[in-house]
């Protein structure tokens, strides 16, 4: 740990020191209490906003005047963060308490002027509460979340109305005319009045256009909102055309107009009332120039529109106002997503003028504008990156860089940021491309245009490194201009690219100091989480790839930012991700209590707490699983003639009931997650994937029904989502092991039908779930051999399942009932994919049943139907379709299943078979030799110990075995340490063999020869890798080599008697 520490201390805790100095005073510094808390919000500062209330509420310094109004500007606060929040369960959580704290303002200030800003913010929770209800509709499908969604935007428009008239009437009390302009010398209450009464009528028209979402695309109901909004739009653009709020209504209608596809009456209004009114007068008012921007964005969405595709005046219309953009306004969402749809309406009259004449000069005009305006976009934060880059991977030629190293030194601390930040933008453009060339490679056929973009790619990797060179040096020239006056935000950004910077060039340390201070310091400001979460990166790096005392101060780490970004920013992205990251970790060093402990400790009501439960109940039921595995292997252990007996059986009698418990409590764990995800409404594919790992576990509970219940429920189900498409389920794997796992649970639950229709429906409900998977899956020669994956994977959980049913009479019923699945599914089979898993099936069942010996005529019948339908498929390889490949793999998996049924002449013919046309594939070699080690094993056939040895088959061309044995196998994998294992695996069966053979020796000269033997092998082996491969193969040579010695009648000491030899490894 001092060396961790001590690097910790570097020049990063340095600046960390220079923040504290110049950044203290600036925190002292006190503003009004409204002023500051209204800058918060308008910087989305949301979090800030509301511990700086908490900290005004507690102080009793604070003028009662505004402790009046806390629980309305938290209210306030709250339906802001609300609207960013992009969980469901943490926006209805900040709404909740939203209602709660206007309803208390309400209720303790009922005569407060502002009273009816109070009444109005229920208006905008109303409405925010439907749009959820709206976007939880869509994704589940759920009609009634839409009528309850109308139910709330009517709620919304009521409280919207009734403001409009009491704010008419009061402003008709003070003017007398409510209706007319505002006098110059009016009173500030009265602007301010009129600002509520204009905001509630804009309020209210927008109510009805969101309230047409909850209406079918194209229904009548839909068209009516609409027309009914663009009606209450226009009519307060009539009477306030000369004000912001005039114009703020006609772009809503346009915006409205263009929902309703009405794009020429659209266009009309956005081109002559607001368009051509900043051609004529380009306002100077930072508010008119954001409306005439949006203005401009709406008109794109026309002009692109694919029913015009009017590029050639969209780009005419919109360059000059572009070119018009001020400094500040480089990072305004409006302007970026303008500069975007410019970018785009450029390449798109490129693409035209080049279809009329290739030559045409406008041709690369176009395509360069494009370019600089998609690199300004892709350089400016926001949502808009990734679309600039992927048209900037599109435009042809690549584009031009800019040579951000090649820029003046900096002379103040803006310019260095500036540079830094252009440095990294064009790092991040080029290492956007570099990621996408491999795929554009290996869908280019031109070799001339593969050439090409080898090219562009070496251009971009050292472009990379220039610019990283030229951030870093521009970041620490900043640090080294920055004093007291410098803004805290824009010093933090500073240290957030420097920790960012390190981190790409895994100098884990750095990144991890300078984002916890940050994170820690000022976590109130703007790009703090972000800095927590690298630093939290940067420390789980540093545990994967450090040394024990750099682990441990990296685990120190961990647990403590994981735990402080929960509790400062919970709901958040980063407190989410800061979950996600420390239960896996605490569960991966095997602190399953803590993990809980943990887990306990997050609010029930947090949208993290299922998120953590599932995880644990995962890890729970998997530690339950390993654990399931030991005690078999255990069992089968104590069947051994000299095994000990009495410690094994402790080990079982002491372990059964603590993985019973583990299993319960992962199983309620789970159910509880589920159940917290169910009632929260969040459907996402988070929901998807615990529903299935749930489902599985009542299959492995021999729960079989309860699991075919969750997976069609139609709230949450897995399968129920698949089958109406639902667009959480968004990867082909998600779906794919929907189907695997429901297709798992039916059959699974055949043994306990006994109703005779009830049976065949499940049957037949198996047999549309293959096709189903089969058509989800595709028909392509890949998608085939996939298919024949998951078959092949299924079998093995049935296997699994199989083995964890304590009773035998249990795992015989579950066999049977598969068994007669398997029956019905070959007997009207004519797929090569179906035949193939039915056979792996049968052969799962066959070891599933084969470690308890009153099930061992069942075993034998499901390796026998196994050899059958292989058989079968050999027999109709030419109608099937089956390659020469398959065949050589159906024939080891055939030989695989007659070994196990003692079968073994028939098997090694059919080895020798397959290897007769390649003897190099090892992995046939090594269960060829494994074959005769069994054979051996038989009552007279000891000499088959031998053929395992040294191979058996000769080949009458060449003299050589066809089967190697244990030997020649050890010979040709001893020089490729990727084949080591393999190596060593041959090299204990060969000695293992030697002994077996020696026991079956009469002739005391000859027992002796062969135990030597064994004996040879094993410490040949010890003295040149000493290690023997390791955790698993050291410890049976080692027992292995006791039982010789004692055989040998020497004293069992195993390795510790033999010395390595000189310079093994």
């Amino acid at each position: 740990m001092a060396r961790a520490l001590t690097r910790a201390s570097g020049w990063g805790m340095r600046w960390v020191w220079w923040v504290v100095v110049f950044g203290a005073g600036r925190l002292a510094a006190e503003e009004p209490a409204a002023a500051f808390l209204n800058a918060l919000r308008e910087q989305q500062y949301n979090d800030a906003a509301l511990v700086y209330l908490d900290r005004m509420e507690a102080d009793a310094r604070t003028p009662e005047a505004f402790r009046q109004e806390i629980p309305l500007e938290r209210g306030m606060t709250m339906i802001q963060a609300a609207v960013q929040e992009r969980n469901a369960a943490a926006r209805e959580n900040l709404l909740s308490a939203a209602k709660e704290n206007l309803e208390r303002f309400l209720r303790e200030q009922p005569d407060h002027p502002r009273k009816s800003s109070a009444r109005r913010q229920f208006g905008f929770l109303l409405r925010e509460w439907a749009r959820i209800k709206v976007e939880q509709a869509a994704r589940t499908s759920e009609p009634t979340m839409r009528k309850e969604a109308a139910a709330l935007y009517d709620q919304a428009y009521t409280v919207f109305d009734n403001a409009v008239t009491e704010l008419r009437e009061q402003l008709a009390k003070i003017q007398g005319q409510p209706e007319r302009e505002v006098d110059d010398n009016a009173g500030v209450d009265l602007e301010a009045l009129r600002n509520e009464y204009l905001d509630a009528l804009l309020r209210r028209a927008e109510v009805l256009e969101s309230k047409a979402d909850t209406e079918p695309a194209g229904s009548a109901e839909r068209t009516k909102l609409l027309t009914d909004a663009v009606a209450l739009y226009d009519d307060m653009y009539t009477k306030y055309w000369k004000f912001a709020w005039g114009v703020r209504a006609r772009l809503n209608q346009v915006r409205t107009l263009v929902k309703l596809n009405d794009l020429d009456k659209a266009l009309q209004c956005v081109t002559k009332d607001v368009i051509d009114q900043a051609a004529t007068s380009p306002p100077d008012k930072e508010v008119a120039r954001k409306l005439v921007t949006q203005g401009f964005v709406l008109a794109m969405d026309c002009w692109l529109h694919e029913s015009r595709q009017e590029y050639a005046q969209a780009v005419a219309s919109t360059t000059p106002w572009v070119a018009q953009i001020r400094p500040a306004e480089e990072t305004d969402a409006d302007w970026i997503q303008l500069k975007l749809q410019l970018a785009r309406a450029n390449r798109a009259w490129a693409e035209v003028l080049q279809a009329k004449n290739p030559r045409d000069p406008q041709v690369v005009a176009a395509r360069d504008a494009a370019r600089q305006l998609a690199r300004q976009v892709a350089r400016a934060p926001g949502g808009d990156q990734e679309a600039a880059r992927t048209l900037l991977r599109d435009l042809p030629g690549g584009g031009a860089r800019t040579d951000t190293a090649a820029q003046p030194v900096a002379s103040t601390f803006e310019e260095a940021k500036t540079n830094a930040v252009d440095a990294i933008a064009e790092m991040q453009n080029e290492q956007d491309f570099v990621v996408h060339v491999p795929e554009r490679l290996e869908r280019e056929t031109n070799e001339d245009r593969r050439e090409e973009l080898r090219e562009q790619l070496a251009v971009s990797e050292e472009s990379i490194a220039r610019n990283h060179a030229a951030a870093m040096d521009n970041l620490l020239r900043a640090l080294q201009l920055a004093d007291a006056q410098t803004p805290l935000d824009d010093l933090n950004l500073v240290l957030r690219l420097l920790a960012h910077l390190h981190f790409l060039q895994e100098d884990y340390y750095d990144a991890a100091v300078l984002g916890e201070f940050v994170g820690r310091k000022f976590p109130g400001s703007a790009g703090a989480q972000l800095c927590a979460r690298i630093a939290l990166l940067a420390y789980l790096k540093l545990y994967e790839t450090g040394e024990a005392e750099d682990k441990e101060f990296a685990s120190d780490h961990i647990v403590s930012l994981a735990a402080y970004m929960v509790n400062t920013w919970a709901g958040s992205p980063e407190a989410a991700d800061a979950i996600n990251a420390l239960i896996p970790f605490l569960i991966s060093r095997g602190e399953m209590a803590k993990a809980r402990e943990y887990v306990e400790g997050i609010p029930e009501n947090s949208p993290q707490r299922a998120s953590a439960e599932l995880r644990v109940g995962e890890s729970l039921w998997r530690d339950y699983l390993l654990g399931m595995d030991q005690v078999r292997q255990w069992e089968r252990d104590a069947q051994e003639p000299d095994a000990a007996q009495e410690e094994l059986q402790d080990n079982i009698a002491r372990r059964k009931p603590e993985l019973e418990e583990l299993k319960q409590n992962a199983l309620q764990v789970l159910e509880t997650g589920v159940e917290r995800m169910r009632q929260a409404g969040t459907v996402d594919a988070t929901v998807p994937r615990a529903v299935l790992a749930l489902a599985q576990i009542y299959v492995n509970l021999d729960q079989a029904s309860q699991a075919i219940a969750l997976l069609d429920d139609e709230k949450i189900g897995a399968l129920a989502m698949v089958q109406r498409n639902d667009p959480v389920l968004d990867t082909p794997a998600l779906r794919e092991h929907a189907y695997r796992v429901a297709l798992s649970a039916v059959v699974s639950a055949l043994p306990k039908v006994t109703d005779g229709d009830a049976r065949t429906e499940l049957i037949a409900r198996s047999q549309q779930l293959m096709q189903a998977l089969r058509t989800e899956v595709g028909d392509t020669p890949e998608a085939q051999q996939r298919l024949v994956e998951i078959f092949y994977s299924l079998a093995r959980g049935l296997e699994t399942q199989i083995k964890l049913l304590e009773r035998p009479e249990d795992r015989r019923a579950l066999s049977d009932g598969f068994r007669a699945f398997l029956d019905e599914v070959r007997g009207q089979a004519t797929d090569l994919r179906v035949l193939n898993w039915v056979a792996e099936s049968y052969t799962g069942l066959g070891s599933g049943l084969s470690s308890d010996k009153a099930s061992a005529d069942a075993a034998r019948g499901c390796y026998t139907s196994a050899v059958a339908t292989y058989q079968q498929i050999l027999d109709q390889s030419e109608s099937l379709g089956v390659t020469p490949d398959m065949k050589r793999q159906v024939l080891v998996r055939q030989a695989l299943a007659r070994r196990a049924v003692g079968q073994y002449e028939q098997a090694i013919q059919t080895f020798r078979t397959v290897l007769a046309e390649d003897d190099c594939k090892v992995n046939v070699q090594i269960e060829a030799a494994l074959t005769y080690q069994l054979w051996g094993a038989e009552p007279k056939q000891a000499l088959k110990y031998k053929n395992a040895i040294g191979g058996g088959e000769v080949d009458p061309r060449t003299q050589r075995a066809i089967i190697w044995g244990w030997n020649r196998i050890a010979q040709a994998t001893a020089r490729y340490k990727e084949h080591r294992e393999i190596y060593f695996q041959a090299r204990y069966q060969a000695a293992h063999c030697y002994y077996e053979y020696a026991t079956h020796m009469r002739a005391p000269a000859d027992r002796e020869k062969y135990l030597k033997y064994a004996k040879d092998c094993i410490v040949v082996t010890y003295r040149l890798y000493p290690k023997l491969g390791g955790a698993e193969w050291y410890p049976k040579y080692n027992a292995l080599l006791k039982k010789i010695q004692s055989a040998l009648r020497e004293s069992p000491v195993g390795l510790a008697a033999e010395t390595p030899a000189l310079g093994a490894r």
